[in-house]
């Protein structure tokens, strides 16, 4: 496993059994894209990203390409297994937003499991500086965009890989 791609997508042809003919295929179709790697598995086409907006553009490309003719998964995070011991990745977040949506923006962080290592309120735009386990942020490119109309700048990155922390329900009786 590749540890730099935390995130990934599975695209599958609607068209055909033979899901490792369309994920070759489909590859050579396709160009290079910043950020995100393509891997041709037996299920299909796997979209390996350093984070869920890298996974954008190669999926808009395979729908181009295919139109109708391809499902596409929704994103899954990978996990490693290191010393016998799950491993999942905590990514580092950084976002720059208007102060009016500032607090807004950390509440969404904080109720995403997220630890807030700093909010610099002396400029506008506020920039805020976190860290979250990425299952945790599935989903937040979009929150922060309808949260902030659009204003907001993300950027996220894979910090390291954690213990799997337990969770209620992680084969709880």
């Amino acid at each position: 496993m590749n540890e730099t791609y935390p995130i990934e997508q599975l695209a599958r042809s609607t068209g055909t059994r033979f899901q490792g003919g369309f994920a070759h295929m489909t590859m050579r179709l396709l160009p290079a894209f910043e950020g995100a790697a393509l891997e041709p598995t037996a299920q299909g086409l796997k979209i390996l990203g350093i984070n869920e907006m890298a996974l954008v553009a190669p999926r808009e490309f395979i729908r181009l390409t295919h139109g109708h003719n391809v499902r596409l998964d929704e994103p899954r995070v990978r996990e490693l297994c290191y010393g016998g011991k799950l491993r999942e990745p905590v990514m580092c977040v950084r976002v720059s937003i208007d102060s009016t949506h500032a607090e807004a923006a950390i509440r969404d962080l904080v109720a995403r499991a997220s630890s807030i290592d700093s909010v610099d309120w002396l400029h506008d735009p506020v920039v805020i500086r976190a860290q979250a386990p990425l299952q945790y942020l599935l989903g937040y490119p979009d929150a922060l965009a309808d949260l902030s109309m659009h204003t907001a700048d993300l950027k996220m990155w894979l910090n390291h890989y954690a213990p799997m922390a337990w969770r209620p329900g992680d084969g709880a009786a």
